[in-house]
């Protein structure tokens, strides 16, 4: 506006001096007229160079107004973008956030649903099993009890048959037993018989044997006497032929008695014999008659066992019956309730299934969401990448061609020769441009709530780094029992000179703190992505 007015006030100062000229010029007219047509046409000029200088500057000044109500404009559209962005990012993290949420739950909803079907499964095969056994042994009980009864029932036929084979038999034993009883009679009394004539003929023989004797001795001794009183000179000749006489009748009468004895022995020794056999034979008819008393007790006792055993097995066969069709009747409803048990359980696996596969569907679905949120990561990872190469390249343009003018400036004494400053990765370099770059990566002046708009790219990658490795920690949660066991190294981090170079813009350059990690940076971990996954999995495989 000064220079404006500046402006105006030297096209006044003309114009007057072109005036006094004039007026100069009318006074000199008269003495030359060329001289005045020449300054009317040079004040001509100036008034329209003065006109034209005037349009020109207004031009500019509409340009300017209109360049600034541009610049403002766009100024107040590139706030609102940036606002609009910062909006969509924060938009953009609740919403991965949620997704994460989400993921998690249907991660837990699906592993629960899984144990709850393998408990199922588990369950009902355990019940199949248990009933199957109950079955199992119920029908083995029930076969052990069906054997009992049919040995108890072949028993009681065998019993049976041998009460009908007694009966048959019975009246052959009682006649065998009425022909033993008669013969027994019969030989008792025929041995009595022969006692009796034994012992009237030992009695007899006895008799008559004792008078021969008595006569013998009566008519040697009256013989004797006769012939000693008639004969008494012929004593001693009589004498030793009577003596002979006697000795041959005595040893006649010894044979006699001598065959008597063993006659009388031979008799005793039949008595004796016919005595033990009228023993054995009496005892053998005790025997036979308490035996026969014996055999009709027990063929009383085995008829009334035969009725109650028939009675019995009436009964038992009633209730064999009887129980077999409970059991029947129970097996059946036990069947029937089994078998809707499994329909249901049937009914239950074909929903379990269903669910399941439900659940699948939603986990691929989950999961190809998540493989668009990770390429979204990605992509956004790349272009940070290429935003980070493009604005270092253009920080080091921007601060060569400064350190390039400090030292014009210094060459011409306008200024102190600035530090010496390398623009190439160098080790021993203490003022290089990548220390910069490397500060832009830190921490140190960043408060907690932060716009992430106000980051630095470096920062903004490490965010989405940090975001991204949260999203997978579940992913390395469970692999990490795998890739401890395996001992794998850790994946590689990144080179400054591909892909995590710093971007320093122009008027945002890094404090000159120390260079110390901070713990947002300390926590900051390589993201791990499907491939990487895939990877190690091939790698597990393979040993």
């Amino acid at each position: 506006m000064p220079k404006k007015a500046k402006g105006k006030g030297k096209g006044k100062g003309k114009k007057g001096k072109s005036k006094g000229k004039g007026k100069k010029g009318k006074k000199k007219g008269s003495k030359s007229g060329d001289g005045a047509s020449d300054k009317e046409s040079m004040l001509k000029e100036a008034l329209n160079s003065a006109k034209l200088w005037e349009a020109r500057y207004e031009a500019t000044e509409k340009s300017r107004v209109e360049y600034r109500e541009n610049t403002q404009r766009l100024i107040t559209e590139n706030d609102s973008l940036q606002s609009a962005i910062n909006k969509t990012e924060k938009d953009t993290i609740e919403v991965i956030t949620f997704l994460k949420k989400k993921d998690t739950q249907k991660d837990q909803e699906v592993s629960e649903l899984k144990g709850d079907l393998r408990t199922l499964r588990h369950t009902l095969y355990k019940e199949w099993e248990e009933k199957e056994t109950r079955m199992k042994e119920s029908l083995i009980t029930l076969e052990d009890d069906l054997s009992k009864r049919d040995q108890e029932i072949s028993v009681m036929q065998t019993e049976l048959r041998t009460m009908r084979d007694f009966r048959r038999k019975r009246a052959e034993l009682q006649e065998q037993l009425e022909t033993l009883q008669e013969t027994l009679d019969e030989t008792k009394f025929m041995h009595k018989q022969q006692m009796i004539a034994l012992e009237e003929k030992f009695f007899e023989e006895k008799l008559r044997l004792q008078k021969e004797a008595n006569r013998r001795i009566e008519e040697l001794a009256s013989k004797a006497h006769s012939e000693a009183i008639a004969n008494l000179d012929e004593k001693t000749r009589s004498v030793y032929r009577e003596n002979i006489t006697i000795s041959e009748a005595l040893s006649l009468h010894m044979s006699e008695e001598h065959e008597l004895r063993k006659e009388k022995e031979s008799l005793e020794m039949a008595n004796r014999q016919l005595a033990a056999e009228k023993e054995l034979s009496q005892q053998m008819a005790q025997g036979k008659v308490q035996e026969a008393r014996r055999q009709k007790k027990q063929i009383q006792e085995l008829n009334a066992k035969v009725s109650t055993l028939e009675e019995s097995l009436t009964v038992v066969v009633k209730e064999f019956e009887k129980e077999r069709e409970q059991i029947q009747k129970r097996h059946e409803k036990e069947l029937l309730v089994t078998n809707n048990e499994l329909t249901i359980l049937h009914r239950q696996c074909e929903l379990q299934k269903r669910e399941t596969a439900h659940i699948k569907r939603l986990a691929q679905h989950l999961l190809d969401q998540r493989t668009e949120i990770e390429q979204f990561f990605l992509e956004a990872l790349g272009q940070v990448k290429k935003e980070i190469k493009a604005n270092r390249l253009q920080y080091r343009r921007n601060a060569e061609k400064m350190y390039h003018h400090q030292l014009i400036e210094a060459v011409q004494g306008k200024r102190r020769f600035p530090p010496v400053r390398t623009f190439h990765p160098s080790l021993t370099s203490t003022n290089s441009i990548y220390h910069d770059m490397i500060l832009a990566e830190q921490w140190d002046g960043v408060n907690e709530g932060v716009d992430i708009g106000d980051l630095t790219w470096e920062q903004k990658e490490q965010v989405l780094r940090l975001l991204f490795a949260k999203i997978n920690s579940k992913e390395k949660l469970k692999t990490s029992d795998t890739t401890s066991s395996l001992a794998l190294p850790p994946p590689p981090v990144p080179s400054l000179e591909d892909s995590r170079l710093p971007a320093i813009n122009e008027g945002q350059l890094p404090s000159s703190k120390s260079p110390g990690k901070s713990p947002t940076a300390e926590k900051m971990s390589v993201f791990i992505t499907q491939q990487d996954h895939a990877q190690k999995s091939s790698i597990e495989q393979s040993c």
